[in-house]
């Protein structure tokens, strides 16, 4: 059979222990991989080495000979333990560990990535080996970008029925959330292998096609820690509907949820009656919203200047998410911290948005008397003087439903309308001409401007470029009622500069040793 695991196809065939001992010999371990027409040149000189083999008759040891077959059940593979452990069977619909149905194709195992909303928004990676799903969590999935490495947690091997499991765990139990099937396959081996924590794969897969190199590295805590990066070049560019849809049903999370065609229970926790089930489905078909990673803008020189983009003010804030359902209020940092214990009131300011659940982007930002944002405010926000505000930019999820694919326009307008009466304030949007906006933001001493597509779509911790960000240098903001110097104040401080200065470095060589 061919081969791909090196630079050049080369083709597997048998050797003989002589083809052995003159590679050792001559250290020439090359001597032993075959191109396609070395392979053709050897059968015809040697015919097929392995043919002999075929018509030898050998006889089993007694020890062999003295078991009978057939007897004994086949068992699940003892791996399967652990993962049965966590499980109540009969209270799930979550397979229980059976006797493996391997592939069907005999060279090329399968691996799945399944979206896992759980306590955190992760991926799990399984690969088909060992007649089960070799699991590995991974917080922010596999990177189309070579050289950018991606932690991988080892969890629990899964029986092979796993494979294609798509549906909700109820919130609770273990690994509750909703399960998305976002990519299948199948894969091979380029080199190493996984008892030695080090796997070079080709995935061929709906959405990701190339080679990944996963391997196991050492961590404080004894806990095994993979490493994930691609390899060779970057892959294809995931596209925000690939990013949110399954490859089994076409699917976003949000409508698997609410489907609740696929319910799982683990153990500890026994099934509801039918009349609790049916109840607690209609209050869980709209959830409190998952973080995310927020967008990111790509930093440029000069803002694009044409009618596909919008601008926005670059606030000097703490970047956050703020989320809503029902009663209960969070404030997420971006790096999923919360942060509402710091900024109670604008708690409160989310409570009094127009929607029942509802998760929106913004920015905490600090104003000083004059309602002007402060640079760097946040740092001193304990002055009496200064306003804690959370200027909110752009809609994410609104009552059940996923916004993210949907123009940016779109989001800003359906924003404007839930956040009018509400506490929290709109950062507006401004036709250009850009530099005119850059002009204008400069003089009043801000951090900078965003530029946004109109069309673009909100993609989660991504640089696309649909946002691009201009930072101005640093200048200190409007102080609180700043009072003009007049000419003669301005000239008697320059004057006294140079006496000012000269004191201090006399003061300086004075306090020096020596």
């Amino acid at each position: 059979s061919v081969r791909g695991k090196r630079l050049e196809p080369f083709v597997s065939m048998p050797v003989t222990w002589d083809d052995l001992k003159t590679a050792e010999k001559s250290g020439q371990a090359d001597r032993l991989y075959f191109s396609p027409g070395d392979a053709l040149k050897r059968i015809a000189q040697r015919g097929d080495v392995f043919a002999p083999g075929l018509k030898l008759k050998q006889t089993l040891p007694r020890e062999f000979s003295a078991i009978p077959l057939g007897t004994g059940e086949p068992k699940a593979p003892r791996s399967l333990r652990r993962y049965a452990e966590k499980r109540d069977f009969s209270q799930t619909a979550e397979p229980a560990p059976a006797i493996p149905q391997r592939s069907r194709r005999s060279s090329r195992r399968r691996f799945v990535i399944q979206k896992h909303a759980a306590s955190h928004l992760h991926y799990d990676f399984r690969l088909e080996m060992d007649d089960v799903l070799k699991s590995w969590a991974v917080p922010k999935g596999l990177s189309t970008e070579v050289g950018v490495k991606r932690s991988a947690f080892q969890t629990e091997d899964h029986p092979l029925d796993y494979f294609s499991f798509e549906g909700t765990i109820p919130q609770g139990q273990y690994g509750g959330g909703t399960v998305m099937v976002w990519d299948i396959g199948t894969y091979e081996v380029l080199g190493g292998n996984h008892g030695k924590g080090d796997l070079k794969l080709w995935l061929n897969g709906k959405k990701l096609t190339g080679e990944w190199h996963i391997f196991r590295i050492k961590s404080d805590d004894e806990k095994p820690v993979w490493l994930v990066n691609r390899a060779r070049e970057d892959a294809h560019m995931i596209t925000a509907k690939q990013e949110e849809t399954s490859v089994l049903s076409g699917r976003t999370m949000e409508q698997i949820a609410a489907a609740k065609d696929a319910v799982w229970q683990s153990k500890g926790s026994p099934a509801a009656s039918n009349v609790q089930a049916v109840k607690s489905q209609k209050e869980a078909a709209i959830a409190m919203p998952m973080f995310i990673e927020p967008m990111q803008a790509r930093e440029v020189k000069v803002l694009p200047d044409d009618q596909q983009w919008i601008y926005e003010i670059k606030w000097d804030g703490h970047r956050a998410l703020g989320m809503k359902h029902g009663d209960i209020v969070k404030l997420r940092s971006q790096e999923n911290k919360s942060i509402g214990a710091k900024f109670p009131n604008l708690l409160e300011s989310l409570r009094t948005i127009n929607a029942d659940t509802v998760m929106i982007d913004g920015e905490v930002v600090v104003l000083d008397a004059a309602g002007k944002p402060v640079r760097q405010g946040l740092r001193n926000r304990r002055s009496s003087a200064a306003t804690i505000v959370f200027y909110a930019f752009d809609l994410l999820a609104l009552d059940g439903e996923n916004w993210r694919n949907r123009r940016l326009e779109e989001r800003k307008t359906k924003l404007g309308e839930i956040i009018a009466d509400s506490a929290v304030k709109l950062s507006r949007s401004f036709e250009g001409p850009a530099p005119q906006i850059v002009a204008e933001v400069a003089k009043l001493g801000l951090q900078g401007v965003i530029a946004k597509r109109r069309d673009s779509s909100y993609e989660s911790g991504e640089q696309t470029g649909a946002w691009v960000q201009l930072t101005l240098s640093a200048k200190p903001s409007a102080k609180i009622n700043p009072r003009p110097r007049s000419r003669s104040q301005t000239a008697t401080k320059a004057a006294r500069a140079p006496a000012k200065s000269a004191h201090k470095r006399s003061a300086r060589r004075r306090a020096a040793p020596g």
